[in-house]
């Protein structure tokens, strides 16, 4: 009677579903390649999951008084740009940690922590889904290019790593306007990963100007900073839910000044 009950419960859960659990690989800390040419390259490997829907890149900006060049990789690199930089970066550490499988990536993880998701713009000012699913039938090398010219920050996809030949034209990083629609962010009409007066003025740095900025406020000179974690993402087939796979932290690359 004890295995017959066994076996029920079994059957029981089985065809509940409640077994069923669905899972995306993250995204290796050694496929992030820290760049003196470029701000970064990531080697993002083929989309095997059905449910897969593509990438997701989640930002958030610091305006600091620091003049921090090269690779930002260090605790007291981050303290000394912002203590905001540092506390953020802390807290996910437990996130991108592929051993802590308690900490589970949520839609919400991120926006609480006033992160929000990366837009892309082609040539055309255009918005793009860049980092579709659809993409990546094979393997792909993603590129950030973060000028220190007055250009804009740049991102492509190429089939192979350091290509003669570029595979794809480049888009452009955007703040996200989807999200700030209740906001007013600042400079209006030009949300690119800039740095900006408009940006980093402490009369906008609040969270019903730009949200998506936080930092040192009465500093001079400011300087702004950003930091980049990428997560692939998908959709439940039971109930259509977004689902996550750990977080992978890309970098921390200061913006090209705009004037």
């Amino acid at each position: 009677m004890r295995k017959l009950l066994v076996i029920i419960v079994c059957l029981l859960l089985t065809t509940c579903g409640i077994f069923e659990y669905y899972y995306l690989p993250q995204v290796p800390e050694a496929s992030v390649e820290e760049s003196d040419q470029y701000g970064a390259i990531i080697y993002l490997g083929q989309m095997a999951f059905s449910y897969a829907t593509g990438y997701i890149i989640f930002y958030r900006i610091y305006v600091s008084s620091e003049d921090v060049s090269g690779r930002i990789n260090t605790p007291e690199l981050r303290s000394q740009i912002s203590s905001s930089l540092a506390s953020d970066y802390n807290f996910f550490v437990r996130f991108i940690d592929p051993a802590d499988t308690a900490s589970i990536l949520r839609q919400n993880t991120f926006l609480d922590r006033f992160f929000f998701e990366v837009e892309f713009r082609n040539s055309s000012a255009a918005n793009v889904n860049f980092l579709s699913g659809s993409a990546f039938s094979t393997p792909k090398y993603l590129y950030l290019e973060f000028p220190t010219s007055l250009d804009r920050p740049t991102a492509r996809l190429e089939n192979d790593k350091d290509p003669v030949s570029h595979d794809n034209n480049p888009v452009y990083l955007h703040r996200n306007l989807q999200r700030m629609l209740a906001f007013s962010p600042e400079p209006d009409g030009d949300l690119y990963f800039r740095n900006r007066p408009e940006l980093n003025d402490p009369a906008n740095v609040t969270t019903t100007k730009n949200r998506d900025v936080t930092g040192q406020v009465n500093t001079t000179p400011r300087f702004s900073y950003v930091s980049l974690y990428i997560a692939a993402k998908g959709s439940n087939p039971d109930d259509f839910s977004a689902i996550y796979s750990k977080p992978t932290h890309m970098g921390i690359f200061r913006l090209p000044d705009a004037n």
